[in-house]
């Protein structure tokens, strides 16, 4: 297996729940789901992986790298997509683009232009006048242009029109192949149905296992 993301005996916390002894590993090419209720850990777990001030106790490895000790090299690699993204709200797009892509050794000018302006994003709005629709697409068009490997996408698609959720998906579905990887989180079991290649659940602080056979895996979340 061609491992992207491996997480081994994880444990993460809020003041209001805990998971414990997490352990799964994703193969690169594929989308991974998440689903569970609001309030089931699943932006938890995303936030830990990624975000330094999100602590976590065992092991998280990307492409056989410990996130801790390489997280520098590592989030150069990671997209993370989310209404808690952290664009400067009272930034232009354009300007903010200037500023994050100094963090990212690979960011491609060319393809920020071309994605922004497949996606019909004005640049020169201040992200905090932006739509969430629009919101998100900034981020993804960010995130290829820094040419991600890992897309992390927590609850992106929620409250977004029909027509936008497929615009999404038939990126994300693009980018597959080229060898990206998605691993996403929904409450909408229905969507995930529809765009995932594996399917877990997490419900009652347990997670359950990736599944490729998706109604098996629901049987977990009904």
């Amino acid at each position: 297996m061609n491992k992207i993301l491996e997480l081994k005996n994880v444990t993460v916390k809020n003041k209001k729940f805990k998971l414990e002894n997490i352990n799964f590993a994703l193969e690169k090419g594929y989308v991974y789901g998440l689903v569970g209720k609001n309030g089931a850990g699943k932006s938890t777990l995303l936030k830990s992986i990624y975000f330094e001030n999100w602590p976590y106790k065992g092991d998280v490895l990307f492409s056989g790298f410990d996130i801790k000790k390489n997280r520098r090299s590592v989030i150069n690699k990671i997209g993370y997509i989310s209404e808690d993204f952290y664009f400067i709200d009272d930034r232009s797009m354009a300007e903010n683009a200037r500023l994050f892509s100094m963090a990212y050794s690979d960011f491609d000018k060319e393809i920020w232009e071309e994605m922004t302006k497949k996606l019909g994003i004005n640049l020169n709005t201040n992200y905090m006048d932006y739509s969430r629709g629009e919101k998100i697409k900034a981020q993804l068009a960010f995130a290829f242009a820094h040419k991600a490997e890992l897309l992390i996408m927590d609850e992106a698609s929620a409250g977004l029109d029909a027509v936008f959720k497929k615009e999404m998906y038939d990126l994300i579905r693009e980018g597959l192949v080229d060898g990206l990887t998605v691993l996403l989180t929904s409450h909408d079991y229905e969507e995930i149905k529809r765009n995932t290649d594996f399917f877990a659940v997490i419900k009652d602080r347990v997670l359950g296992e990736f599944k490729e056979n998706i109604e098996e895996a629901a049987n977990e979340y009904f």
